[in-house]
């Protein structure tokens, strides 16, 4: 029986400055290491990711590109955030207006990776 998806694995050219990133910008916290290289870390509503040593450097892809290309990070308060981001020296891409009462941001983290924090009225599911 599937329960569900249980972490995502994201591969860092630099692991450990990639959980550092998370946990300043997210507030992601540490839940499990092993070795010096591999890192599980859990978001406050205990989304997982794993972070780990990247074989070799990635190609920077478009968000519509086939494959996995970014992660929704949900927030209760966007303008908050966004103003945290920028004060941290984070760089937005662009502040989307979306369908209903859904705001979106898009922002990368320190490797690349696209991110998405959004705030929505009601929850998707």
């Amino acid at each position: 029986m599937i329960l569900g998806i249980e972490h995502t694995g994201v591969s860092a050219q630099d692991p450990t400055a990639l959980v550092r990133w998370y946990e300043k910008h997210l507030g992601m916290k540490i839940i499990r290491q092993i070795g010096d290289s591999i890192y599980f870390i859990m978001a406050e509503n205990g989304a997982i990711l794993e972070v780990y040593p990247a074989a070799q450097t990635a190609q920077a892809y478009p968000n519509n590109a086939s494959g996995i290309r970014h992660l929704a990070i949900l927030v209760k308060d966007i303008e908050a955030e966004q103003k945290k981001m920028l004060e941290n020296g984070v760089d937005i891409d662009r502040d989307v207006p979306a369908p209903g009462e859904t705001r979106l941001i898009f922002l990368r983290d320190c490797e690349g990776n696209i991110l998405h924090l959004v705030e929505r009225a009601a929850p998707l599911g």
